[in-house]
């Protein structure tokens, strides 16, 4: 005797249009965390989309003195009384197991803290150096911690000596793994310590915060460093003489002519998961038609959009917490 299945019970319209919009949500979230850990990882060169290591902000929002002197109070003024500066050219010599990659970077690093008016510069030595960047194996970081005496529980760290308020000589010391851009910007991170920001940064898009690597200097570090080098400011100072040598000061002077007067946002980071998901909408869209009719696959379509949306809108509008969040994923790409 032949047993009859009960026929398959179908979803009502508005069963299906949650679900889809429910579909939507997780798949583009997904879809986000995955184009971050492609673009993290050293595929985004193979694909094309690894961007060229930029140690400035390429764009600048409207600044004050008010935005440096928050940022002095911490840096660096959160660990010495009195500010510390280089005030003859940095002799850097590079060791370890570094790659062309690495030292491309470097150069560009290099080229840009060389462009800000007063600082002494960098120039590449074989010897005699008073800079060492040691690039090195997780399994010699211990050895090295202990060299430098250095009290971190970081992954890397910069060690200085100074007399008087002037730097006189340092170490850097960069764990060489994971990707080239997380590389990258933990040697941006050292080497903004090493120009005399000795102390962290409570501000999350800082190259100093404590959360993870950003992609360059702020807009305030940018501004911060170069009023740091500007001939006003000496070694030795307090941040209240600090202070009172800008008093009057015009900070458009410190700040890159012609760069646009507008914050960079997280929305270039969201133009191709979105481009993907619009792809995936119109097929499921045309696809549906044939099984649903018109008015249910429109409405399953605009359910999933706002979805999409919505997840869209939330990276862009929490876009440092959501790269917190994903730091300890990417960082291991």
């Amino acid at each position: 005797m032949k047993v009859q299945r009960a026929p398959k019970r179908q979803r009502g319209p508005v069963a299906t249009v949650v679900s889809s919009w429910f579909a939507a949500l997780v798949l583009f979230a997904f879809l986000l965390v995955l184009f971050q850990v492609v673009k993290s990882s050293d595929l985004a060169d193979l694909v094309g989309l690894g961007a060229p290591f930029e140690p400035f902000p390429t764009r600048i929002p409207q600044l004050t003195l008010q935005d440096a002197f928050d940022f002095y109070k911490s840096v660096p003024f959160g660990k010495v009384d009195r500010l510390e500066k280089w005030t003859s050219p940095i002799r850097l010599r590079v060791e370890g197991n570094f790659s062309q990659k690495d030292l491309d970077a470097l150069k560009t690093l290099v080229a840009r803290f060389d462009s800000v008016k007063g600082f002494p510069g960098i120039r590449f030595v074989t010897s005699g150096e008073n800079v060492l960047v040691s690039y090195i194996a997780p399994s010699q970081y211990a050895a090295y911690k202990a060299k430098y005496k250095a009290d971190t529980t970081d992954q890397s760290f910069c060690s200085h000596w100074s007399t008087a308020g002037v730097m006189t000589k340092a170490g850097i010391v960069i764990v060489n793994e994971g990707s080239q851009s997380y590389v990258d910007e933990t040697v941006l991170h050292e080497f903004t310590h090493l120009v005399g920001f000795v102390n962290h940064s409570p501000m999350r898009d800082s190259i100093l915060n404590t959360v993870g690597p950003v992609r360059s200097l702020s807009p305030v570090d940018l501004l911060a460093f170069r009023m740091y080098y500007d001939a006003r400011v000496k070694p030795n100072m307090t941040l209240a003489q600090v202070e009172k040598a800008f008093a009057k000061a015009d900070v458009s002077s410190f700040l890159t002519p012609g760069a646009p007067l507008e914050p960079s946002d997280a929305w270039p980071e969201l133009g191709i998961p979105l481009a993907v998901a619009a792809a995936g909408l119109l097929l499921v869209f045309l696809a549906s038609l044939r099984a649903h009719g018109l008015a249910l696959s429109l409405a399953k379509a605009c359910a999933s959009g706002s979805a999409v949306l919505l997840v869209a809108y939330l990276f862009q509008s929490h876009f440092a917490a959501a790269m917190a969040l994903l730091q300890p994923v990417l960082a291991g790409f």
